[in-house]
């Protein structure tokens, strides 16, 4: 696996999203790269000073809020293009049942949209 491919998957594998396969590769492509393993560091840097930041809940109208400013901003879009944002519905409650902050909902929607 070469660097390129490397650094595309390197958010996932920080975060244990890749199958076990796909972080074997990435792992042994790490222990040969020393600028793979550097981004890898910059990545979870990001990642813990955004663990730091403040949390404050998610609102409970936040789908709806962001429906309507995306219809209002890009008056053309329809329901089908926004999709993504039904995205966010699902991420409002954490994998643990706790309701997700708002900075955590930004995040994860933004890697998705990405």
């Amino acid at each position: 696996m070469n660097c390129a491919r490397v650094a595309l998957l390197l958010d996932e594998y920080s975060s244990g999203e890749l199958s076990a396969a796909e972080a074997s590769v990435v792992g042994n492509h790490l222990s040969n790269c020393p600028s793979c393993r550097n981004s890898l560091r910059q990545i979870r840097a990001i990642d813990d000073r955004i663990r730091g930041l403040p949390i404050d809940a998610a609102a409970a109208d936040l789908l709806p809020r962001l429906r309507a400013t995306i219809a209002r901003v890009h008056p053309g879009l329809c329901r089908e293009h926004t999709a993504p944002v039904a995205f966010l519905a699902e991420e409002a409650v954490g994998d643990d049942g706790e309701q997700a902050t708002a900075t955590q909902v930004f995040l994860r929607f933004t890697r998705v949209a990405a």
